[in-house]
């Protein structure tokens, strides 16, 4: 062989042994993928199993049928991982044999998948186990939205109900008032003591033929016509209770004084009428005003110049009224007290002046004469 030979024969050695170093390397990445395969197989056939035993028992809880869905992602996210694999390997083997890359380098890269891929199917097994140990789901509960209450619409409702219950009723009682039913009449009189019932029925002018709303109609009517009839009676009240009563209430006048005619006593009324009813002595009271007095107009003016001013309570304090007129004064009246005092007055100036009454007596320590006729003066009798 020639030293130019030598060289030559020197690299084809090399060359062989670089190859040899190449395929012991290809066969050890072939070993471990091999593995890895047979690995992955078992765990496919573990997860058919136990999808086969699920299927066999119906009676399993909700959670384990959750947990079919959470595997057979993981099955798919392997598989997927297995082919992408084996593409790989594919392309790794189509590119060893080609020697376009260098076998060392891509060796370590498929090491580090592998142990990628180990690390996700450990991972996958044991999400697998917790899915299947995690209680069932519960559904989101369901709330029913309230509708938003409108104010207006209520009290539109309400209106209408209340208008309507009203009409209803007007219609019912107008229905009444005009039905035969509402002839039929019951009256009850209170307030009488010196008028009897029977006087203050005939009084109205009332017939049992009269409708209800007849009698509501001219009740005012009534009223007056009461008033004026009955001497006694000084206000009268009348009043509807459903369905057949009327109520009348009754205030009566009271009696005043007395006027003396003869052995005869006839009451005066606050009103100042004089009734003809005579009394006797005896049928009279302890304490009572005596009018000694003919002129009926000029008690009747005195008793109502007293009403006028407000002053009817001051008869209780007169015993007697006498006329006793003067060239100075011709309606002058002499008053007798019951504490003793004797008060002069003009009948026109009555209710005006004997105001002053009690203030001026409340001073006075004996009987006096209360001189009212121009001014008002004082003296002992």
């Amino acid at each position: 062989m020639s030293e130019k030979e030598y060289p030559q024969e020197g690299i084809e050695q090399e060359i062989q042994e670089i190859s040899d170093q190449e395929t012991i390397d290809l066969d050890e990445w072939q070993v471990k993928n091999q593995a890895y395969l047979e690995k992955r197989a078992r765990e496919k056939e573990l997860a058919k199993e136990a999808e086969i035993e699920k299927k066999e028992t119906p009676d399993e809880t909700s959670s384990e049928e959750t947990s079919e869905e959470p595997s057979s992602e993981a099955e798919a996210l392997l598989e997927e991982e297995v082919d992408s694999d084996t593409s790989e390997q594919e392309v790794s083997d189509g590119e060893l044999t080609g020697e376009t890359l260098e076998p060392s380098v891509q060796g370590q890269e498929d090491e580090e998948l592998a142990e990628e891929a180990e690390e996700l199917s450990d991972e996958d097994s044991q999400d697998l186990l917790l899915v299947e140990e995690a209680e069932p789901i519960v559904g989101p509960l369901k709330l029913k939205k309230r509708r938003p209450k409108n104010p207006k619409k209520r009290a539109f409702i309400y209106k209408t109900v209340f208008f309507g219950t009203f009409l209803f009723l007007m219609l019912i009682g107008c229905l009444y008032l005009v039905s035969p039913l509402s002839k039929l009449k019951q009256f009850e009189v209170s307030g009488l003591t010196n008028t009897t019932k029977e006087q203050v029925l005939l009084a109205t002018n009332l017939t049992e033929s009269d409708y209800t709303a007849g009698v509501l109609l001219n009740k005012q009517k009534i009223e007056e016509t009461v008033e004026n009839q009955l001497v006694w009676v000084d206000k009268a009240r009348l009043t509807y209770q459903f369905p057949t009563t009327f109520k009348i209430d009754v205030k009566e006048k009271y009696i005043v004084g007395y006027v003396k005619d003869g052995a005869s006593y006839y009451p005066v009324l606050s009103s100042g009428e004089t009734i003809d009813a005579a009394v006797t002595e005896e049928g009279l009271p302890g304490n009572y005003l005596l009018f000694r007095v003919t002129d009926l107009d000029l008690i009747k003016n005195f008793v109502v110049d007293l009403a006028e001013s407000d002053l009817l309570s001051i008869t209780q304090h007169i015993q007697t009224v006498d006329v006793s007129p003067t060239q100075a004064t011709n309606d002058l009246l002499t008053l007798n007290m019951v504490e003793g005092h004797t008060v002069l007055v003009p009948l026109s100036e009555l209710g005006k002046k004997l105001a002053f009454y009690e203030a001026v007596s409340r001073d006075l320590m004996i009987p006096s004469y209360i001189d009212m006729e121009a001014g008002i003066y004082t003296y002992a009798k």
